[in-house]
């Protein structure tokens, strides 16, 4: 079975089921694109070379197990949303070996199952290949967690754990969060910011007469001479807006309703609809801080895993534990070992990736 097939079966899988939400089309077109956790990942490509081990073994593998494999597979394939989001990714990197399907490697790997030394031969091919991949894949998983790959491009960036500030020709500033993207489409009657991923916080200026218009897959928000933060990451099936100052005009895309939304309230603009969303949250971030009050744990560490490479991990029991405090987003090893010596708790570092919170 090769990577392309196997893929395929997946992707029918999905497709057999798939019901079409015009609402939820942002959001998919998001969430397919997020990245997924270094054990997904080595899960992910673990299947991957299992599989394509008993298609470049086909003498060896018998039937009964092969087929066994393949419905383990499906089962976790199925098993998360991640595992598939895993897999699809690892598709991508697989396309770019397709012109090499028919090269000499990999005809003489299929004709080396009846000789011992060329069986050999080929299985260091194999893994010299294997390798390459995975490499690949771990090199796509870091630059993923650095910034979503396909808003590379985009005008305005910000890596992980990078905050940045931007001031626009008509004064305008613009707070770039963690892992944010945006661009600039300048047109004859109105400035159009593009949203594309992250948070962003807008002051506007006051130095050009066209409108500003701060659009997103949801819709268009137009500021009334404002500061306001736009944020795509929470919840994921929407455009959360908060306003601080002034008020901000939402628009959804597929309606022509809208609505004003004054300083100190939160809404999360959908395609289809605007909804309330309480008290505008807080804008600490723009400083590089966390401020909490009673928090659960867990959901502070998700917070602060927004802003380094890797993964933050919490001991059984503990994430229902509650916090207040302020926290460093600039420096989240700071912020771990601040939350480590307040409720009582040991930083393990695994790896450079890979740090833990336990008793």
């Amino acid at each position: 079975m090769t990577m392309s097939s196997t893929r395929a079966d997946a992707q029918g899988s999905a497709e057999t089921n798939a019901q079409v939400d015009t609402s939820a089309d942002a959001a998919a077109r998001r969430g397919t694109q997020a990245p997924v956790s270094r054990a997904v990942l080595q899960e992910a490509i673990a299947w991957m070379l299992r599989l394509d081990h008993q298609t470049s073994h086909a003498t060896d593998a018998a039937e009964d197990t092969k087929e066994a494999d393949r419905a383990a597979w499906r089962q976790w394939l199925e098993r998360h949303p991640d595992h598939r989001r895993a897999w699809d990714q690892l598709g991508a990197i697989d396309a770019c070996f397709t012109d090499a399907v028919d090269t000499p490697a990999r005809q003489a790997l299929l004709r080396s199952a009846g000789d011992p030394l060329k069986r050999r031969r080929a299985r260091r091919a194999g893994i010299g290949t294997a390798l390459c991949i995975a490499l690949l894949a771990g090199a796509a998983w870091l630059a993923n967690q650095e910034l979503p790959l396909r808003y590379a491009m985009a005008d305005y960036t910000s890596r992980t754990g990078e905050f940045r500030n931007v001031t626009l020709a008509d004064g305008t500033q613009i707070a770039l969060d963690s892992r944010s993207a945006f661009d600039v489409d300048e047109r004859a009657d109105q400035r159009v910011l593009h949203l594309r991923a992250g948070r962003i916080q807008v002051r506007t200026g006051h130095g050009d007469n066209r409108a500003l218009v701060v659009m997103t897959d949801d819709g268009k928000l137009l500021p009334q001479g404002t500061l306001f933060t736009v944020d795509l990451r929470a919840p994921a099936d929407g455009t959360a807006l908060s306003v601080q100052e002034s008020a901000v005009l939402a628009q959804p895309r597929l309606r022509d309703a809208q609505r004003m939304v004054p300083a100190g309230r939160r809404v999360i603009l959908h395609a289809d609809r605007v909804d309330e969303a309480g008290a505008a949250e807080r804008d600490d971030w723009a400083g590089g801080m966390l401020v909490v009050e009673n928090a659960s744990l867990g959901e502070v560490v998700d917070i602060l895993g927004r802003y380094r490479l890797g993964h933050i991990s919490l001991a059984a029991g503990l994430a229902g534990q509650r916090v207040s405090g302020s926290f460093s987003l600039r420096d989240t090893d700071l912020a771990l070992a601040t939350l480590a010596r307040t409720l009582d708790l040991t930083v393990s570092r695994h790896t450079a990736l890979w740090v833990s919170l336990i008793r």
